[in-house]
């Protein structure tokens, strides 16, 4: 059963049903990523079906739009255990939205939560802003 912010998330009914599928991310050995992703079953029906051999791809994921969110944040106790790290040791929390447009309205169908060590996490960045350089160019 979905919990009370992904059923609202997700527009499911209170205690409805989503598919919930936990990892873990290891570099030699030693967890720095937990990884819990929540699927929403009217758009991955087969998921259960398929247990340990089920993909996350399907037409649904293909025509989305994704946002994401990140905070630093003390671990909770499964993902402290998970990653094997002391009570409220530092993590950073990346949450990701999958979702498609139906009709006018956009539809959370997958949810990622993601918590890091803060020794695996490195932050990049880049921007390009193609309306200056096709205007350029064009000059």
């Amino acid at each position: 059963m979905a919990d009370a912010a992904i059923s609202d998330q997700m527009q499911l009914p209170p205690f409805g049903q989503v598919f919930e599928g936990e990892g873990l991310v290891c570099i030699e050995q030693l967890p720095v990523g937990f990884v819990r992703t929540f699927l929403h079953p009217d758009f991955f029906p087969t998921v259960w079906e398929a247990g340990d051999k089920a993909t996350l791809t399907n037409r649904a994921t293909a025509l989305s739009e994704v946002s994401w969110s990140s905070a630093w944040e003390a671990l909770e106790s499964a993902q402290r255990e998970a990653l094997e790290v002391a009570p409220g040791t530092p993590a950073l929390k990346v949450t990701r939205y999958w979702q498609i447009q139906q009709a006018e309205t956009w539809q959370t169908v997958r949810i990622d939560q993601e918590w890091w060590r803060q020794h695996a996490v490195v932050l990049c960045g880049g921007a390009t802003n193609q309306g200056s350089a096709s205007a350029q160019k064009g000059k």
